[in-house]
């Protein structure tokens, strides 16, 4: 890089840091005085003698913070510190068609658009950025997209391709205020292998500086479609699904925001550990969950007694959920059947025809027996509240309508206490009562709808839908899903390689099946083929496991990051084992650098055990459960092998996949593929007696007995 250059470089970011540090400090000052005048109000509230008088001056007083936008200006400065320390990550020079004069753009984290002077710079979801992310080098007839969602029709987007030259592309990269280096156009190629292999794992970190042209297609996809993504183990679903969801909230403002978009993952643990990640894209009260745990919540927030049911993750495969039609036909009949019984038992009571019970319901004749039902006891209600109102005493004509429409009140309360969530899934099904302490998710689907559909849930509907992990989904689970939304748009994200629960034989096979509950006008499909968390030798290792098994399509292909062949050993028994991995992570984190590293333990049963054994070799491990949700950046992790898709680790340890867990099949092969995935930068796989035949590989370090 010549003089010159970094000689500008260095001035701009000088006149940036200025700039940003005055507005730093006036910001603190404006926080600072509204914080004493705060304290003053508080203390002058609390020597008032009155306590009404008190109120209102508390009152007052946060009127007057929000008036003069005190949240608003605490996190805007706690941007400015982070932009202060790296306010920008690249620059980009472009020349509009038909136009003479050159645009230079600097790109960072936040936009600074100051208006007394002209040093500007982007957001990373701004179009012109798009520009640093699709093109590695200069290019002339370069374009990117300008979406303008329609005024009165915003789910409809008008594009404007805006064309030029991108004449320059550079990087820089800046820490702690401090020019660390400039790389024009992309001619470090290892930028994006260093910032993976410099990563610590146990947590989600953002890719703002690295997203590659493929996921930022996908990143600024139309909201209001469905969008498929089709991504092998470490091409980065989850990063790109957190990264979609920023964007939205940031180019589609006034449709979508943290009130309307739902997050859906496959387990709590997953849940938990992208909910980490969410803050530093500035995303705060997302709605987030399990499906299973959605539906549930939903249930229970319109106080229906289901609270002592047990849930199960795993498949009693009671319910064929692929025949996702006949399903919905057959709730629907029953649904109406029982309206219509309702309907009736009502037309036999005295005030049926005084009270014009029956324009109620024409009225409402597309809503649920229960809303219907609910709807009249509230008008019937209010209109109590207003005969007694205006009402002299001894009016027998309006005493009268008030009895009757309490009478009427009486008996849809009647009616409406008798629902049981429980009773309505056994009337449905019309044979022997099923097991409560044991309801998988497609039992729960059919509960869900069934619910819905009779008592109308008052739930929340979204503008968008993102799904993760959507390969261990049925039709069934996305009718649900999509039943959820308020004609909004959905991403779908998964791994077919990745859908490991055999007993779920219902679960995707291809992602042209969502074509069955989707419009497939709205359907985009994306592939990601790379992976850019693992090795060069970690994904052809288990890439080979997959191999095995025409059925797996998908395979990934590997990044051009090298690193150490995956270590395959075997010991006598499993206290070598632990013994090993004991003695690897010592020498792994004897230079003191931060690191996640996974003990996998494969068979659930030994789970104490090997937590037993780690404790007496004083190994201070994190355990990670159901509910696990403290994720941090370095330390020893302890999951079992069902938990540990989707999430991330510098190195991982896998304890005794046998033949017996493993058989060779298909779908253990799936397994052992997820477990061989999570490191970012070691592999190791120690068994005890034999390897497993689904891990030979050449590409393994030569087996040994330990």
């Amino acid at each position: 890089m010549s003089i010159n250059t970094q000689q500008i470089e260095q001035k701009h970011l000088a006149e940036i840091l200025h700039l940003l540090k005055q507005e730093q400090n006036n910001l603190k000052r404006d926080i600072s005085k509204l914080d004493e005048y705060y304290l003053e109000q508080l203390k002058e509230a609390s020597e008032t003698a009155r306590q009404d008088d008190a109120v209102d001056i508390i009152k007052l007083a946060n009127k007057t913070m929000k008036t003069r936008d005190y949240s608003f200006k605490k996190h805007f400065l706690k941007n400015l510190e982070g932009q202060i320390k790296s306010p920008y990550f690249a620059r980009i020079d472009f020349t509009m068609k038909d136009f003479k004069n050159e645009i230079t753009m600097y790109i960072g984290k936040h936009s600074y658009l100051p208006k007394t002077s002209k040093l500007k710079i982007t957001d990373w979801r701004s179009p012109i950025a798009s520009l640093f992310y699709n093109y590695q080098e200069p290019t002339k007839n370069a374009q990117y997209e300008f979406d303008i969602p329609q005024k009165h029709r915003p789910w409809i987007i008008d594009h404007r391709i805006i064309k030029g030259d991108l004449n320059l592309r550079r990087t820089i990269e800046i820490v702690e205020g401090e020019i660390s280096g400039i790389y024009d156009n992309n001619l470090r190629v290892d930028l994006l292998s260093d910032a993976i292999k410099n990563k610590t794992g146990g947590i989600l970190e953002d890719i703002i500086k690295t997203i590659q042209s493929g996921q930022n297609e996908i990143i600024r996809e139309n909201p209001f479609n469905v969008t498929i993504v089709q991504g092998t183990a470490g091409s980065g679903k989850t990063t790109i699904a957190i990264h979609r969801i920023s964007y939205l909230f940031y180019a589609h403002k006034k449709e979508i925001n943290e009130n309307n978009t739902l997050l859906l993952s496959s387990s709590k643990v997953l849940v938990n550990y992208v909910a980490k990640t969410l803050p530093e894209l500035e995303i705060y009260s997302l709605d987030r969950n399990t499906l299973a745990g959605f539906m549930i919540e939903a249930i229970l927030a319109n106080s229906l007694e289901f609270a002592k049911i047990a849930h199960t993750s795993k498949y009693n495969n009671n319910i064929n959920p692929s025949d996702v039609n006949s399903i919905i036909d057959k709730i629907a009949s029953f649904a109406n059947r029982l309206k219509e019984q309702t309907h009736k038992e009502f037309q036999s009571k005295s005030y049926y025809e005084t009270l014009s019970i029956n324009k109620y319901f024409n009225r409402m004749q597309n809503k649920p027996i229960y809303y219907q039902l609910k709807s009249i006891k509230e008008n019937f209600e209010e209109e109590i509240a207003e005969l007694k109102d205006g009402n002299e005493k001894g009016n027998i004509i309006i005493d009268n309508k008030i009895n009757e429409l309490k009478l009427a009140i009486k008996d849809i309360n009647t009616i409406i206490k008798k629902f049981s969530v429980i009773k309505a899934y056994d009337d449905f099904r019309g044979f022997t009562k099923f097991d409560k302490n044991s309801i998988d998710i497609d039992e729960l689907c059919i509960i869900y709808l069934i619910t819905d559909a009779v008592y109308g849930l008052d739930g929340k509907k979204y503008k968008h839908i993102v799904v993760d992990e959507g390969q261990d989904l049925n039709l069934l689970n996305y009718k649900v899903i999509e039943s959820l939304s308020d004609n909004g748009g959905f991403t779908i994200l998964g791994d077919l390689n990745q859908a490991t629960n055999a007993k779920n034989a219902h679960s995707i096979k291809k992602w042209d099946e969502l074509s069955e509950i989707f419009a497939k006008s709205k359907i985009s499909h994306h592939e990601i083929k790379t992976s850019y968390r693992n090795t060069k030798q970690i994904t052809k290792f288990a890439s080979s496991i997959l191999q095995k098994f025409p059925e797996h399509i998908h395979l990934p292909e590997p990044f051009r990051r090298e690193g150490e062949n995956p270590e395959i050993k075997t010991f006598t028994d499993r206290n070598n084992i632990i013994y090993e991995i004991v003695n690897k992570i010592s020498q792994i984190n004897s230079d003191n650098a931060p690191k996640s590293i996974a003990i996998i333990e494969t068979d659930f049963d030994q789970f104490d055990t090997t937590a037993h054994l780690l404790k007496s070799y004083n190994v201070n491990y994190i355990k990670v459960d159901e509910l696990f949700e403290d994720f941090t950046q370095s330390g020893i992790y302890l999951v079992p092998e069902h938990l540990v898709k989707g999430l991330e680790f510098d190195t991982a340890f896998i304890i005794d996949p046998n033949e017996k867990l493993f058989p060779f099949n298909p779908n253990s092969a799936k397994r052992l593929f997820v477990c061989c995935t999570r490191p970012i930068n070691r592999l190791f796989i120690y068994s005890v007696e034999k390897t497993n035949p689904l891990l030979d590989s050449n590409l393994g370090s030569p087996t040994s007995r330990g």
